[in-house]
């Protein structure tokens, strides 16, 4: 050890001439090793100083959760009606964003668009979930309770049809339960039950394959009625498996990605600045630089050796 301490300068002017000196990846390793306690120091001080920001400047966000039973495709359907201004535009009327009450209608329809999401559960799976998750966000956790249940009220209402259309579509559940039963009244007469096995011939021309074709006909039709029942009657209470519960679940928006990020750009100027101090001290032409420079190595090279 005490022969690396009484070795001398690494660097010597006689050998080198001023200002010849290239900063490389040894000249970082040694400006990080010499000021690693300053840019941890700045670290925390940032760190400390962002959270305090944080939780003066940033409110409380609280989450309103309620679960309904849909379907993939009903979910699909329902995600455009929640925020159409049917349903959206009529919550939003009622309860104005309260960051900015004169702001006009549309506005507060913009800011609670944003706070509103239908998603699937934590660990559902997309092509088997019958289960939906609708979460509202609100800085006060019973008001995001109100608004989700008013979503949910709108929405039901928004999916049942208006007299005119409940006409037409009970008309065409008229007619189509009377097809089914002269479709099925034909198969009774004619035809065997041909669902157990195949027909010889699938022309329509012929008895078999006018039979066969009926029962399809018959499973069409009677799918298509169920279709039509369930839009004349539109969206029940029974969809919502769990109303909307009071606000548990909070959080500060970018509370994480403010601290670190303040953390790191922090730390990294300041370290950014001591490469740049470093290369202008060696890249001066004094003996100044040219000493600090060998007592940064003589440093870096007599830790290296007592490690070892």
């Amino acid at each position: 050890m005490a022969r690396v301490m009484d070795s001398g300068p690494l660097i010597d002017r006689n050998d080198r001439g001023r200002g010849e000196h290239r900063f490389g990846l040894l000249d970082l390793l040694i400006v990080t090793a010499e000021n690693i306690w300053l840019l941890i120091l700045v670290g925390l001080v940032t760190g400390v100083l962002a959270y305090v920001y944080v939780r003066t400047n940033i409110k409380q966000h609280y989450v309103s959760s309620s679960y309904l039973t849909l379907t993939a495709s009903q979910a699909e359907a329902t995600e455009p009606l929640l925020r159409s201004p049917a349903v959206l535009g009529v919550v939003a009327s009622k309860f104005p964003d309260a960051d900015g009450p004169s702001e006009p209608p549309e506005a507060h329809a913009r800011a609670l668009n944003g706070r509103v999401s239908l998603s699937l559960p934590p660990g559902a799976n997309k092509k088997t979930a019958v289960l939906y998750r609708l979460d509202v966000v609100q800085t006060d956790p019973v008001r995001a309770q109100r608004i989700n249940a008013m979503l949910i009220s709108a929405w039901l209402e928004a999916t049942r049809p208006k007299p005119l259309e409940k006409a037409r579509l009970d008309r065409q559940i008229v007619e189509g339960e009377a097809q089914l039963k002269s479709i099925a009244a034909l198969i009774d007469r004619y035809g065997n039950d041909l669902m157990g096995r195949p027909a010889p011939s699938t022309s329509t021309g012929s008895p078999d394959g006018a039979l066969y074709w009926l029962v399809q006909e018959r499973a069409r039709l009677a799918t298509a009625i169920e279709r039509l029942k369930f839009e004349a009657a539109g969206m029940t209470s029974d969809t919502i498996m769990s109303p909307p519960t009071v606000a548990s679940e909070s959080y500060r928006p970018g509370e994480k990605a403010i601290v670190g990020g303040s953390i790191l750009v922090a730390v990294g100027l300041t370290w950014l600045l001591l490469c740049l101090r470093e290369a202008v001290l060696l890249l001066a032409p004094d003996d100044a630089a040219l000493a600090k420079l060998a007592r940064l190595r003589a440093a870096f090279r007599f830790r290296r050796d007592a490690s070892q």
